[in-house]
């Protein structure tokens, strides 16, 4: 699977992508969830960022999945020049599940788990 962006040239982060295809997603527990922000469950993969070619079948298949999800806006940018679909393909995950509670997952197999060794405590 892969995560999907649209991004413009006029926007930083787009021409980054163009010139350092690398990324990284982050999806974490809302801020309403109860606790401490720091204890918020997150899953973060650090993603190879392919772009998607303007005349391809993929490049259409997600204009019309824009399209369903944010309405008309799409049929608006999507022929100008400057933007560009992203596929985000993870390459590396970490799930942390609460203090001391971090694994490595496999991007291609989520039940694959394993635990992030610890490292020495020093006192503060």
């Amino acid at each position: 699977g892969a995560f999907v962006i649209y991004g413009s040239g006029l926007a930083a982060h787009t021409r980054h992508l163009r010139a350092n295809p690398r990324a990284s997603v982050i999806l974490i527990d809302p801020e309403t969830t109860p606790g401490s922000p720091l204890a918020r469950r997150r899953l973060t993969f650090a993603c190879a960022a392919e772009p998607v070619a303007r005349d391809s079948t993929p490049h259409a298949e997600m204009v019309s999945a824009f399209r369903q999800k944010f309405g008309a806006t799409i049929d608006v940018i999507a022929p100008l020049p400057d933007f560009q679909f992203f596929r985000l393909l993870p390459q590396t995950g970490r799930v942390v599940a609460g203090f001391g509670a971090a694994f490595e997952v496999n991007p291609r197999d989520w039940s694959d788990l394993t635990p992030v060794a610890r490292g020495p405590v020093r006192p503060a």
